[in-house]
């Protein structure tokens, strides 16, 4: 069990070095580090206020170029697919694209220095989705990587939202929380993730036939609240003709009650955010003032 400051900063120090090459200290718990996955990849890692922060900017070639509005629409998909929830996210000037991924670092987790190195092979492959031409074409990339708790059952969902101290009601589809959203009334679904883990989602919009202004408007909104909400995720997902958006985060391996507290939290979170903007979207005229106030032009 870790508590002091001092003791995750080297355990995190060590993992980071067994996952990358180049690891150089820059200040109190901050690191540079080279990502080897294939691809030399770029990364910094911090640690601040009990979370490990791991952030990789991403480019094409060697210049990093703004992305065009549609790009941001293909990687809220991709988002669907990153494993080990991982995400791509958006600078606040909605121009850079980052792989990001943030981690609570909490008494009860499991083997952080294995969580880190699942991370670091998790941005490998985001990285090499985003260098794809076809980013919309992103099947499960799970597949692509190694299941790190290969001999690891299910877990008990009611044990931790009950310690974690979240109520909830059981239905086919997996347990039912309501999120902290004031005044209103949005639940959260907690389910089994592949045998490995944990996702919690909730639903953000659904539709039939947007307009490509209203996917892009919602790409760039939801990529850049991902940047900002510690540990969620915003994604799409195609089918059968409907998409559905939602925010979610995965908890991959064994999960602890205070983690599923915080994924919890952070689903509130991104709810309170841009959970009405995101329904405002769906508005062609809307999505495309959104647009031009923040400087796209499709």
């Amino acid at each position: 069990m870790i508590t002091s400051g001092t003791s995750w900063t080297k355990t995190v120090a060590d993992a980071l070095h067994r996952a990358g090459s180049g690891v150089t200290q820059t200040g109190s718990s901050k690191w540079n580090l080279r990502l080897n996955n294939g691809l030399a990849l770029k990364a910094t890692a911090r640690i601040e206020e009990g979370w490990l922060f791991l952030d990789a900017p991403l480019r094409i070639g060697k210049k990093r170029r703004p992305i065009k509005p549609a790009r941001a629409w293909e990687l809220l998909c991709c988002n669907a697919h990153v494993p080990c929830g991982c995400k791509f996210a958006l600078s606040p000037d909605a121009r850079s694209v980052h792989v990001r991924m943030e981690v609570p670092l909490v008494a009860e987790q499991g083997d952080i220095a294995e969580r880190i190195r699942d991370v670091c092979r998790g941005f490998g492959l985001a990285s090499e989705m985003f260098r794809s031409r076809k980013a919309r074409q992103c099947t499960d990339s799970r597949d692509s990587l190694p299941d790190p708790h290969p001999s690891e059952g299910r877990q008990d969902l009611r044990a931790l939202l009950t310690e974690a101290d979240w109520p909830f009601v059981e239905r086919s589809n997996g347990m039912i929380v309501n999120l902290d959203v004031p005044n209103a009334l949005y639940q959260a679904t907690v389910e089994q993730h592949d045998e490995r883990g944990i996702r919690v989602a909730v639903g953000f919009v659904s539709g039939e036939s947007w307009s490509e202004e209203c996917r892009n408007a919602l790409g760039v909104l939801l990529l850049t609240a991902s940047g900002i909400v510690r540990m969620a995720r915003a994604a799409a997902e195609e089918r059968n003709g409907r998409t559905d958006v939602r925010f979610e985060a995965i908890l991959e391996g064994p999960c602890c009650a205070p983690e599923l507290g915080h994924a919890l939290s952070a689903l509130s979170a991104a709810y309170r955010l841009c959970g009405s903007e995101s329904k405002a979207l769906q508005d062609e005229v809307l999505a495309e003032e959104y647009l031009s106030v923040r400087g796209w032009f499709s």
